[in-house]
C-alpha cells in the first residue's frame, strides 16, 4: 500500500505540474520557501530515524524510508523553485521541479511494489543462490544428495526452505539435521527450514525422483 500510494501521489503531482505548465499560477514564493525549509527539516529527522532501523532487510522499514526521502525531495525542489521564482520571477520552476520530483518518487514507488509483489508470489530472495546452498549442505558430513530444493520469504526478513536430503551409511539422521539447520542459518540467514532427512539405502518416497 506504501508503494501504491507512492506511485499514485507521482501521478497527482503530474497532473498539477501539467496544469501549472498550462496555466501559471502566481506563487507567494517567500511563503512558500518558508513551508518548505520546515518541512525538509521534519523530513531529514525523519529519514535519520529510519535510517537506524533494517531498512535493508525490512521491505516495510525501506518503504516508510522511500516514503519520506520523496517528500523531502519535494521540499528541496520546491526550495529551489521558490529561489527561482523570488530572485528571477520564473515562475515554471514550480511545475519543473514538481515533474523531477514525480519522477523520483515513482521510480522508488515501482521498487517498493515490486519487491513486495515478489514477496507476496513468495518468490526466490535475490540474496540467495540456491546452487550454493545446495553445495554447501553436500559438504556435510554423511551427506550424499540434496533435492526438492524449496526456498521462499514468508515476510521481508523473513526466509523458509524445505527440501529432502540423503544421508549414507556413515551419516546420524539427528547430528545432519542439526548440522543443516545451523549451516542454513547462520551461512544464509534461513530462520526457518523444513528439512526431510533420508536414507540413501531406503530410496525415495517418490518414485518419480532419482536419488544418487
Amino acid at each position: 500500500m506504501n508503494g501504491l500510494t507512492l506511485i499514485v501521489i507521482s501521478v497527482f503531482i503530474f497532473v498539477e505540474a501539467i496544469k501549472r505548465f498550462l496555466d501559471p499560477p502566481e506563487v507567494q514564493s517567500m511563503g512558500m520557501l518558508m513551508i518548505s525549509i520546515i518541512g525538509l527539516l521534519v523530513n531529514v529527522i525523519a529519514a535519520w530515524i529510519l535510517m537506524s532501523g533494517d531498512k535493508e532487510d525490512n521491505l516495510n522499514v525501506r518503504s516508510a524510508f522511500l516514503h519520506v526521502i520523496g517528500d523531502m525531495l519535494g521540499s528541496v525542489g520546491a526550495i529551489a523553485a521558490a529561489l527561482l521564482i523570488y530572485f528571477f520571477d520564473w515562475g515554471i520552476a514550480d511545475p519543473i521541479a514538481s515533474v523531477i520530483v514525480a519522477i523520483l518518487i515513482i521510480i522508488s514507488g515501482f521498487r517498493v511494489v515490486r519487491d513486495s509483489f515478489h514477496i507476496l508470489m513468495e518468490g526466490t530472495p535475490d540474496q540467495i543462490d540456491m546452487d550454493e546452498v545446495k553445495a554447501s549442505m553436500l559438504e556435510l558430513d554423511g551427506v550424499s544428495d540434496v533435492h526438492d530444493l524449496h526456498i521462499w520469504t514468508i515476510t521481508s526478513g523473513f526466509l523458509t526452505m524445505s527440501c529432502h536430503v540423503v544421508i549414507d551409511e556413515s551419516g546420524n539422521h539427528d547430528s545432519v539435521l542439526a548440522e543443516a539447520q545451523k549451516l542454513l542459518h547462520d551461512q544464509f540467514g534461513i530462520e526457518h527450514s523444513t528439512i526431510q532427512v533420508e536414507r540413501q539405502e531406503a530410496g525415495c518416497p517418490n518414485p518419480h525422483e532419482t536419488c544418487n
